[in-house]
């Protein structure tokens, strides 16, 4: 990781609240451009962070209609520093579910946001590691009833939100 610099978008996005907030153990391969960005951006930052994409070339992505989620827009750029591109899931809201069917909001964004810690490696906020567990919808399967359930979540991991 020492040789791994950070694209220079992330300078600009000193200025807005938001957190890299899933798939953490994967955030050197984001940053490479191997894999997307999940970035949770305060919703009263989100024209910010619209702009700085905006500055820095980023472009906006249309999903087809049955890959578009409410709260999570698409973006690609360019870094210059590897010539690779860079994929940003913004997201405004946590929403989970099943591929395809993206249908539960867990309200938990601002304990994210004011929960979140710097990365050791690199300047970007992530996901406190004990909020880490919700980004995992494979812990709301039920393997009973052989389907995806919420409620599972909450069941198992309920104490987590209350800390």
């Amino acid at each position: 990781m020492d040789n791994i610099k950070l694209p220079p978008i992330f300078l600009d996005l000193k200025k807005v609240n938001y957190i890299h907030w899933k798939s953490n153990q994967h955030i050197e391969d984001a940053i490479l451009g191997n894999t997307d960005l999940d970035i949770l951006v305060e919703k009263s930052d989100l024209k910010i962070f619209l702009k700085i994409l905006e500055k820095n070339h980023y472009k906006k992505l249309e999903s087809q209609s049955h890959n578009r989620y409410p709260g999570i827009f698409d973006f690609l750029g360019y870094n210059k520093q590897n010539g690779r591109l860079l994929h940003f899931h913004l997201h405004t809201s946590i929403i989970l579910g099943i591929k395809h069917v993206k249908n539960y909001h867990l309200p938990i964004e601002n304990i994210l946001l004011e929960t979140s810690i710097t990365h050791p490696d690199f300047a970007i906020r992530i996901t406190a590691p004990e909020y880490e567990i919700v980004n995992s919808s494979a812990n709301c399967y039920d393997s009973q009833t052989d389907h995806y359930n919420p409620s599972i979540f909450v069941i198992r991991y309920s104490h987590h939100l209350l800390l």
